[in-house]
């Protein structure tokens, strides 16, 4: 094949690593690991106020109780927006980093036949040979975009959800009481 055809083919590979790296490393694994934190949140509040039921309905904090949840299910949606931004956006680049690189094999291909250095043939060979392994398309473009995707999930998933749990209400919750132990059901964890 022509070497010169494959040095112009990978010459965006590593603006795309550095790329991928810097997006991957930061913003995206953060953003997943924010909405795993407030999915936790909203789950823990939801069953805490399940399970609590009679006692907010004892105390008259249904409204209360709507408008936490509701603040919870908004701070989610934020974050769940902001993660599929992230991860749009890498999908952007990823496509356009590979489109580039098909741009450029055909720009540099294309002045060398007018140049009669290689044939029609030979820059269709080279495409069909090659166009699987050029940058960004060494794959599907949507796999490379799994990858990386599922790559900031796994870094999500290795650190802990702290603090996972917003503040619950004491309604005459007794020190101590675990959820499902007696009337104050669903309250105070210690």
């Amino acid at each position: 094949m022509n070497w010169k055809l494959a040095l112009v083919a990978f010459a965006l590979a590593p603006v795309l690593a550095a790329a991928a790296a810097c997006t991957s490393a930061s913003a995206r694994a953060g953003s997943y690991r924010e909405v795993r934190i407030r999915l936790a949140r909203l789950n823990a509040y939801l069953q805490e106020s399940l399970t609590g039921m009679t006692v907010i309905q004892l105390f008259a904090r249904e409204a209360s109780e709507r408008e936490t949840f509701g603040r919870l299910n908004e701070d989610l949606r934020r974050a769940q927006f902001r993660s599929t931004f992230y991860d749009a956006s890498f999908y952007a680049m990823v496509e356009t980093m590979g489109s580039a690189a098909v741009a450029l094999v055909l720009w540099y291909g294309g002045g060398e036949i007018l140049r009669g250095r290689l044939d029609l043939r030979g820059l269709v060979a080279f495409l069909e040979y090659t166009g699987p392994r050029l940058p960004a398309a060494a794959r599907p473009r949507q796999q490379v975009h799994r990858d990386a995707g599922g790559h900031g999930v796994g870094r999500a998933h290795l650190r802990p959800a702290r603090h996972a749990r917003p503040p619950s209400p004491t309604l005459g919750a007794r020190p101590g009481c675990r959820p499902g132990s007696g009337r104050d059901a669903g309250h105070r964890v210690p």
